[in-house]
């Protein structure tokens, strides 16, 4: 995958659960397993991505490979899997159905890396939630009576 596919599919997976004004240069790096400087050339500065990434939230900016997970997101989640065809995420994204098939094999390829970016959001929130619920007073209250 390019360079740039990864930082705008790191972009995409990291609004899934943060805001464009948490997105900084080290976050979609560590997402997109680049440099910081990577990120940094791409962009050039911290408000030019954060302005870029603003106007893409509708789509239409992102990498294409971005813009069909988005489009797949919406779909699948207005639609149901089983109800939502390619033509569907090919005309949510605003792209010809060839761009899928450049990417993907098959309905189920698309699903499959859009799950794969929910569920790798969820295992990076795991340590964080873990360390707020162990240094939470209600554990440290329930502890004490045990």
């Amino acid at each position: 995958m390019k360079t740039n596919d990864k930082v705008e599919t790191a972009i995409v997976a990291l609004l899934h659960h943060s805001s464009v004004d948490q997105l900084t240069f080290a976050k979609v790096a560590r997402e997109a397993g680049v440099h910081w400087t990577t990120v940094k050339r791409y962009f050039g500065s911290k408000e030019a991505m954060h302005e870029r990434v603003r106007a893409a939230e509708g789509s239409q900016h992102l990498g294409t490979k971005g813009r069909l997970l988005a489009a797949a997101k919406q779909v699948f989640k207005q639609r149901g899997y089983d109800k939502a065809t390619l033509d569907d995420i090919s005309s949510e994204a605003k792209l010809t159905k060839g761009a899928i098939y450049w990417y993907f094999d098959s309905k189920d390829d698309v699903f499959l890396a859009l799950m794969d970016l929910v569920l790798t959001d969820l295992l990076r929130g795991i340590p964080e939630w873990l360390n707020k619920f162990l240094s939470s007073q209600i554990l440290k209250k329930r502890l004490k009576r045990w």
